[in-house]
């Protein structure tokens, strides 16, 4: 069998069209073959199916090629198209070649019908693979500039969340279990702590949450999550998982693996309201140079993955829809079922962990989505995680030790001051850098905790505490930031971390801002017990 073609042929002459038939069949095609002569008999065959090459012939009846190289270019069908005639001259030539034709070709030269047809089958290949490297560009540039804006949105909220919260625990202490006023306040707690889960969403697009890799055997997260998937999607949906014996190894993140699974459930099942199947299946791909197999084998990088595969038999999703669908705030949910966030997080997660997502989907014909990710080989899954023992309770954890708090934005620094305070810490404040060594140069007592926020104008908090750790070596230090761990540090802050480690004779924690006063007290605690 021969290379397969689909050819949509313009000729009212049958005896040259079954020579051009010929001649692709002896040039190695396996042609399938539509003849048509009018501008309705085109209009139709553009929109019954998709057609790898266009060949017309210029001069007919009721039609001519020049009107139908128009029509196929206002379809946006992006085929070759070649003009085929007996009686072209040279001024209609160079006009078929300026309106966009292909090539020309003359009828009694037929030999290079099949070379002429082979070059720009391989040349619409080469644009369909510009395209797509144009769109997977543009798409990681708008992922990069909303993700640096989500992070810094992030960042400046998570201030504002750590204030709300702080008081809102202040006022729910202020009031009986009994009072309606309690009930309020709790609500509004309740509500800012959403709002934290929002921008750990963000910060997850941004690629600046804090990740746990582990090596992990997707068969059994995928087994793990089954049940409670089921659960999410109802009975009126089945689920199904397929997963290979042999299924390799990845470098993951339990939990945010869960989390693009439950995403994905959520959606499948909001697109089969009357029911339907939900497939997750899992498989290794070896993607090398001569791999054609798998369709999306241009925009990986060669290499070893395990594929996870999500397919729904729901209502699909159109063109328009689906060029948006990984960006941050774009829902087609209405507002009180989606925030537009979901998928943009399982994008961020899944390229947190060099992987690759793409969706295949089609109106009225369900919907795939599919994540490469790295395998990892010579490798053996690891243990579980080690719990720690439960914390002791808030109420015996009081200390009368001399904190020193750093934090350049005032509502925060008054928050966490009035937290130490309530605990018997004695709390010396500065608003930043340049403030906290004046102030650590007039105090004549023992400072035992520097509290820094990690961002701050002229000396960053890491900068600040390796300047007090060199002079004050049983100082211990807490880092705060809106952002997590990963990426809140300034770039460069390796060394003076490592510094501060090997000065201080107890190191340093860092805690993410928002937090509640319990979690940060237990910081505060965790550090000054050594």
């Amino acid at each position: 069998m021969g290379a397969p073609l689909r050819l949509l042929l313009i000729e009212d002459n049958l005896d040259d069209a079954k020579v051009v038939e010929l001649h692709l069949r002896k040039g190695g095609f396996d042609v399938e073959l539509r003849c048509i002569e009018t501008r309705d008999e085109m209009r139709t065959a553009l929109d019954d199916q998709e057609w790898d090459i266009v060949i017309s012939d210029y001069t007919m009846p009721t039609f001519n090629g020049l009107q139908a190289l128009q029509m196929l270019q206002q379809s946006s069908v992006d085929v070759p198209f070649i003009m085929l005639s007996g009686t072209i001259g040279e001024e209609i030539a160079v006009e078929i070649m300026r309106a966009g034709a292909s090539d020309y070709l003359l009828k009694d030269n037929m030999l290079r019908l099949e070379p002429a047809v082979r070059r720009e089958l391989q040349n619409a290949t080469d644009r369909e693979k510009h395209k797509k490297t144009e769109a997977q560009l543009h798409i990681a540039q708008r992922m990069e500039a909303v993700g640096l804006l989500a992070g810094g949105i992030a960042h400046d909220f998570n201030n504002i969340l750590t204030i709300i919260l702080t008081y809102g625990a202040f006022l729910t202490e202020a009031f009986r279990e009994e009072d309606p006023a309690r009930k309020d306040v709790e609500v509004i707690v309740e509500a800012t702590e959403r709002a934290a889960k929002l921008t750990r969403q963000l910060l997850t697009f941004s690629r600046q949450q804090v990740q746990k890799l582990v090596v992990v055997d997707l068969s059994a997260t995928v087994a793990n999550i089954s049940q409670m998937l089921q659960r999410m999607i109802g009975e009126d949906i089945e689920l199904r998982a397929k997963t290979v014996d042999d299924l390799g190894l990845v470098n993951a993140d339990v939990s945010q693996i869960e989390q693009i699974l439950m995403n994905f459930a959520v959606n499948a099942r909001d697109a089969m309201p009357h029911g339907g199947t939900l497939t997750i299946e899992a498989v290794n791909v070896v993607l090398d140079e001569g791999n054609t197999v798998h369709v999306h084998s241009a925009e990986l990088p060669v290499g070893d993955y395990v594929s996870l595969a999500v397919t729904d038999t729901g209502s699909g999703i159109d063109e328009k829809v689906r060029e948006r669908i990984f960006d941050p705030f774009f829902s087609t949910k209405t507002p009180d079922k989606g925030t537009g966030l979901g998928l943009s997080t399982v994008y961020g997660i899944v390229r947190q962990h060099a992987g690759f997502i793409f969706v295949d989907s089609q109106l009225g014909r369900g919907t795939t989505f599919t994540v490469y990710l790295p395998r990892v080989n010579n490798a053996t899954v690891s243990g579980k995680v080690t719990r720690h023992p439960t914390p002791l309770p808030i109420k015996e954890l009081r200390r009368t030790e001399t904190v020193l708090l750093v934090e350049d934005q005032k509502p925060v620094l008054n928050a966490i001051k009035r937290i130490l305070s309530r605990e018997g810490y004695n709390v010396l404040v500065a608003k930043h850098g340049r403030d906290a060594l004046l102030v650590s140069d007039t105090f004549t007592g023992k400072i035992d905790l520097l509290i820094t926020d990690v961002m701050m104008p002229e000396i960053s908090g890491v900068e600040l505490a390796g300047e007090l750790v060199a002079t004050h070596r049983c100082l211990r230090v807490l880092f705060m930031s809106g952002f997590p761990e990963k990426s809140g540090f300034p770039e460069k802050s390796g060394a003076a971390l490592h510094s501060i480690s090997e000065t201080s004779e107890n190191g340093f924690l860092y805690l993410q801002k928002p937090f509640s006063p319990d979690r940060f007290l237990r910081s505060v605690h965790e550090l000054l017990r050594g």
